[in-house]
């Protein structure tokens, strides 16, 4: 017999619940419950309490006043001198076999003293995030218990504490250590880990249960803990078990729990029941590239269910790491695997999940060897979203971020060597390209998104089967006319759309706001978007900026600018460029560089005025008031 200890104090909703689940669920193995009332003022708990107590339900202990969290633990904890124990919170949920399987935790080894096992809410014994809370109402308890027992059966880890919202006590530890200090922490709050801090200092061990999940409302019982008091608590720990919080804080760098829960978001994705086939890889870049792979998996046409995306990550210090997404469970946040150690369990869950084909996106966080490794998988294609394959620069820049014409390799290792490698390959330019270029040919296909992408790289990769496709369909119109006719004595207003920064023509955008400014020109820029420095052009007095907006605001934005034109300040050539869509879509008339992609798409749309690459900001300024005069 385990006495299971419900302090209450308020609450109402989650106290029902929490007994509802307690008298419903099957414990799997025999109890009592000791519900104590701390003096409650709610008078319906009391009466909750009373008919169950009237009803056998349960063993009801009424403190004569309020005393407190620790005192009312102590006090059912004295009940029975011969039981184990278990404190449960009143804001807790539990789930058939929960107490059987704590029993069985606490009683594998002799050395155990306290049980506690996986919780939505439980500091280091959390699930589905590490070490941060998930509100209940988005976790579905059975489920998680039944597979935590699934495929966690009988495993247990060590932890440095018990976390109090679910612990199971050995009477035979209890009987060692001592009651809970109630004079030092009596209104709750680590009571429960100085108790296990004087646990270990006498040999006994705190596991968690890996095979169980309980339920936790979280900061409602008792009310919410006040900051004042948990920084008290704290002190009170540091001082009596100097390097407590150090020791923590290591637990959680170390994170042994990282497995089980990856074991658990794979039984969750297994769960589903449909295969996986495609596999993505991709490291989260931002712009153009994300928003390829989000239209991809959009476009399959079922929520992205057969998909998987794996990422590369470089953590700010540690090893590379490979996450595992699924689209459509974005909850899912802890297939990550180490990129050293783990491939062939990565590699073996990405079959059993039903992948049978890859496409590898981009290069970037992956080292060669791991290219390499990850290309041998499966059969696989290849895209071509910028230059990475070929340029560790990415963009085929030199130092002063202009298009550096791709000259022999021999200048490529010069300009890499002094102007930085932006891709982090780990070997020179030749060797680089000698292993992208056995990728690209190993493909089923590389697909680029414009003609000049393909014909550029076929130059690297000439065996490669290159097919182009675009990148999206054209965008509708905006519901309104964008392109304003320009009045005499009026400025010219030029929209630049995009994220501008280097490669996308910051240091041209700037220095021809410069020269407006000091030629006094009658020209505005309006950026769609924003920049790597919005201030530095905004102090010119010729740029106004939009800041960040959402793709579908993109139609009613420039219907407010009223621009005249567009401008396309790219240094590089771009490989399709989304910010071109925006404005070609509006009827704008639209002012780049003969260069790439844009200048292909501009060719085959309604043209527009393709200026020679490398044009000073001067005589860019000269070019488009030449261009676009008053009406």
């Amino acid at each position: 017999m385990v006495d299971v200890v419900v302090p209450v104090y308020g609450d109402l909703e989650a106290t029902q619940a929490c007994f509802n689940a307690l008298l419903t669920r099957s414990p799997g193995t025999a109890m009592r419950i000791l519900a104590i009332d701390d003096a409650s003022p709610d008078e319906r708990i009391s009466r909750l309490l009373d008919g169950l107590a009237a009803a056998g339900k349960l063993v009801l202990i009424r403190n004569p006043g309020n005393l407190g969290f620790v005192r009312s633990v102590n006090i059912g904890m004295a009940r029975h001198p011969g039981r184990d124990i278990v404190l449960l919170n009143a804001d807790t949920l539990v789930s058939d076999g929960w107490l059987g399987r704590l029993r069985a935790a606490a009683h594998r080894d002799a050395d155990t003293g306290t049980v506690t096992p996986w919780s939505n809410d439980a500091t280091i014994c959390s699930y589905p995030a590490a070490n941060a809370p998930t509100p209940l109402a988005s976790v579905d308890i059975d489920a998680l218990n039944r597979l935590a027992g699934q495929y966690l059966a009988g495993q247990t880890l060590d932890i440095p504490t018990a976390v109090g919202f679910c612990m199971y006590i050995r009477r035979d530890c209890l009987a060692r250590v001592g009651w809970f200090d109630a004079d030092a922490f009596g209104t709750g709050y680590g009571e429960e880990n100085d108790f296990c801090l004087r646990a270990a200092a006498t040999g006994w061990r705190h596991r968690m249960a890996l095979d169980l999940f309980v339920g936790h409302v979280g900061s409602a019982s008792f009310t919410t803990a006040k900051q004042a008091r948990i920084d008290a608590a704290l002190a009170v720990l540091e001082q009596r078990y100097p390097g407590y919080q150090a020791d923590i804080h290591a637990f959680i760098a170390a994170d042994p729990l990282r497995l089980a829960r990856r074991r658990l978001d794979l039984a969750q994705l297994e769960g589903q029941g449909s295969p996986r086939p495609a596999l993505i890889i991709c490291a989260r870049l931002g712009g153009g590239t994300d928003r390829f792979i989000d239209r991809l998996v959009e476009n399959r046409g079922n929520g992205g269910q057969d998909v998987l995306i794996l990422r590369p990550e470089q953590p700010e210090a540690g090893r590379l790491t490979l996450r595992l997404e699924a689209p459509d469970a974005p909850h899912l946040t802890n297939l990550i695997y180490d990129a050293g150690a783990e491939l062939d369990d990565l590699q073996a869950d990405l079959r059993h999940l039903g992948v049978t084909g890859a496409e590898l996106h981009h290069p970037a966080q992956l080292s060669g060897d791991l290219l390499s490794r990850l290309a041998g998988w499966f059969p696989y294609r290849a895209h071509i979203h910028d230059y990475g394959w070929i340029c560790p620069r990415i963009n085929l820049l030199d130092g002063d971020w202009n298009y550096c014409g791709e000259p022999e390799t021999a200048k490529c290792e010069l300009c890499v060597a002094t102007h930085g490698d932006l891709l982090g390959i780990d070997r020179s330019v030749t060797a680089w390209r000698d292993l992208t270029q056995q990728i690209l040919q190993g493909a089923q296909a590389v697909g680029c998104s414009s003609h000049d992408t393909a014909n550029r790289m076929r130059r690297y990769v000439p065996a490669a089967r290159f097919q182009v496709a675009p990148a999206e369909t054209a965008l509708p119109a905006p519901p309104s006319p964008v392109t304003a006719i320009r009045r005499s004595g009026e400025a010219l207003r030029i929209v630049v759309p995009g994220a501008i920064g280097p490669p996308k023509g910051y240091g041209l955008l700037l220095d021809c706001a410069h020269d407006a400014a000091e030629r006094d020109l009658p020209l505005l820029f309006l950026i769609l978007g924003y920049s790597m420095d919005d201030d530095a052009l905004a102090d010119t007095g010729r740029v106004f900026i939009t800041g960040q907006y959402r793709e579908e605001e993109a139609p009613s934005l420039l219907t407010e600018l009223r621009p005249h034109a567009a401008l396309l300040p790219s240094v590089w050539p771009e490989t399709w460029c989304y910010a071109l869509s925006h404005v070609m879509a509006a009827g704008l008339p639209v002012a780049a560089f003969d260069l790439g992609a844009q200048a292909e798409r501009l060719r085959m749309g309604a043209g527009g005025l393709l200026l020679p690459a490398g044009l000073s900001a001067k005589a860019l300024n000269d070019a488009l008031l030449a261009a676009f005069p008053p009406q």
